[in-house]
C-alpha cells in the first residue's frame, strides 16, 4: 500500500489542463509500434497499449503535475493469456455445435452473445480497475472497488430496456452506469461521484434520436411495406422488377442516404456525451468543466475520413494496375503478384490503424484534456493513499473481446 501524502496545491480555485503531446512524435511512433506487431506475430501489442497510455498520461498535467502511468506490458500479456483460457471453452462449444448441425448452431448463436455480452460488459469494468489502479497523480494512486457481475448485469438490464424503446432510455442507461462506476472510484480516499443525469443527456440528445428514426428507421420499414405492397400488386417473378421497381426505389434511395445521415451525426452525438460526461465527474469536492464542441470532433472524424479516401484510392492505384498490366494470364496472376498484394494488403492496414489511433485517440484525447478546467482543487490538498493494484485480467478479457478503451 502506498503511504505517501499528495503535495498540496496551489490556493486558485481554477486549475488548468494541459496537453503537450506532439502529434508528429505520436504518428512516428503508431508506425514503429505497428511494424513490430508485424514482425512479432502480434505480441507486441501489449508493450504498444502500455506505451501509448504512458505517452498519453505523462503529456497530460493537472495544474502544473503530469499523470503517471505505472502499467507494464508483461501485465497485459498474463490477463490477455488466462483471459483465452477462459473465453476458448465457449468458442470451443459453439464450434461443436456448429459441426452437430446448422440447427443446433442457430440455436447456440442467442446463448453465445448472451455471454459475450456479459463478458464484454465485465471485462470492461475490470479494465477500468486495472487502468485506474495504475494511474498515479502527485504520488496517489486511483482505485476502485464494485462488482464486475453487478455492473454487467446492470448494463445488460439497461440494455433491454433501451433495445425496447428504440434507444429511448439509453441516456438513463449511461447516467446509471457512471453512476455505478464512479461511486466505486477513488483517488487516494476521495471518493468519486457522478451528479449528470439521464434526463440532461436526453434534452442535450434527443434531437438526434428524433432524426435517426425519421431518417434511418422510417424509410426502411416504409420501403419493406411499399416492397410487399408492390410484390402483391405485379405478378413478375421478380417484386422489384419493372413497375414494382419504380414504386419502391424512391423509398430505396431514401433508404440509401440514411447510413450518410448516420455517419455524420455520430461524432456530433460524441461530443454532446463527452461533454455530459466531463461536467458530472466529482472526485470529492473537486469538479471539472468542458468546453469541448461539436464542431472540434466533427472535425476529427472529418479529418479520418479523409484520410481514409486518400488512402483508399491509393490502394486502389496500387492493386489495380498491376492487375491491369499483369493479372490477365490464363492461368491466373503470378505468384509474385499475389505476394505484391499480400504487401500491399498488410500494408495498408497498418497505415490506417496508425491513423485511426493518431485521430481517435491522440487527438481526440488532446482536444478533451485541452478543454478542461478543475475547480476546487484546494479539496485534494491532504489526500491520503489507498488502495491496492488490481490485476490485468479484466484488461486481457476485454482485449480478447476486442471492447478495449484507453
Amino acid at each position: 500500500m502506498l503511504d505517501i501524502t499528495a503535495r498540496p496545491p496551489e490556493a486558485s480555485q481554477e486549475a488548468p489542463v494541459a496537453f503537450t503531446g506532439d502529434g508528429g512524435a505520436f504518428l512516428r511512433m503508431m508506425f514503429k509500434g505497428a511494424l513490430l506487431q508485424l514482425v512479432t506475430l502480434g505480441f507486441y501489442r501489449f508493450w504498444f497499449l502500455t506505451n501509448i497510455r504512458r505517452r498519453l498520461w505523462s503529456d497530460t498535467a493537472i495544474d502544473g503535475d503530469a499523470f503517471e502511468y505505472a502499467g507494464r506490458g508483461k501485465e497485459l500479456l498474463i490477463g490477455f493469456l488466462f483471459a483465452l483460457a477462459i473465453l476458448a471453452p465457449f468458442y470451443i462449444l459453439y464450434f461443436l455445435a456448429g459441426l452437430e448441425a446448422e440447427r443446433l448452431k442457430a440455436f447456440a448463436s442467442f446463448p453465445l452473445f448472451l455471454v459475450f455480452y456479459l463478458f464484454g460488459q465485465f471485462a470492461m469494468f475490470r479494465a477500468r480497475r486495472y487502468r485506474l489502479t495504475r494511474t498515479i497523480w502527485r504520488g496517489i494512486r486511483f482505485w476502485m472497488t464494485g462488482s464486475g457481475v453487478k455492473y454487467a448485469l446492470r448494463s445488460f438490464g439497461w440494455a433491454i430496456l433501451a433495445t425496447l424503446t428504440l434507444g429511448l432510455l439509453y441516456p438513463w442507461r449511461e447516467a446509471s452506469l457512471e453512476r455505478y462506476k464512479m461511486r466505486n472510484t477513488y483517488y487516494g480516499d476521495l471518493q468519486g461521484r457522478f451528479v449528470g443525469t439521464g434526463w440532461g443527456l436526453f434534452k442535450k440528445g434527443a434531437w438526434i434520436w428524433l432524426v435517426d428514426i425519421l431518417v434511418i428507421l422510417v424509410p426502411w420499414i416504409l420501403f419493406a411495406v411499399k416492397l410487399a405492397n408492390a410484390g402483391a400488386a405485379h405478378s413478375d417473378d421478380d417484386p422489384v422488377s419493372g413497375t414494382a421497381f419504380a414504386d419502391v426505389k424512391g423509398w430505396i434511395i431514401l433508404g440509401s442516404i440514411s447510413p450518410v445521415v448516420a455517419v455524420l451525426l455520430w461524432p456530433v452525438y460524441q461530443a454532446i456525451e463527452w461533454k455530459w460526461w466531463l461536467d458530472g465527474l466529482r472526485i470529492g469536492e473537486v469538479r471539472v468543466s468542458s468546453r469541448l464542441s461539436r464542431s472540434t470532433i466533427f472535425g476529427l472524424y472529418l479529418g479520418l475520413f479523409g484520410v481514409l479516401i486518400v488512402l483508399g484510392i491509393c490502394a486502389a492505384l496500387f492493386i489495380g494496375l498491376p492487375m491491369a498490366m499483369f493479372g490477365g494470364a490464363s492461368d491466373g496472376p503470378p505468384i509474385g503478384l499475389l505476394v505484391y498484394f499480400a504487401f500491399v494488403y498488410i500494408a495498408a492496414l497498418l497505415v490506417v490503424g496508425a491513423f485511426f489511433r493518431y485521430f481517435l485517440q491522440f487527438r481526440l484525447w488532446a482536444a478533451v484534456m485541452r478543454s478542461l478546467t478543475v475547480y476546487d482543487l484546494a479539496a485534494a490538498a491532504n489526500v491520503q493513499a489507498r488502495g491496492e493494484a488490481a490485476n490485468a485480467l479484466g484488461e486481457g478479457l476485454a482485449d480478447g473481446l476486442d471492447v478495449a478503451g484507453f
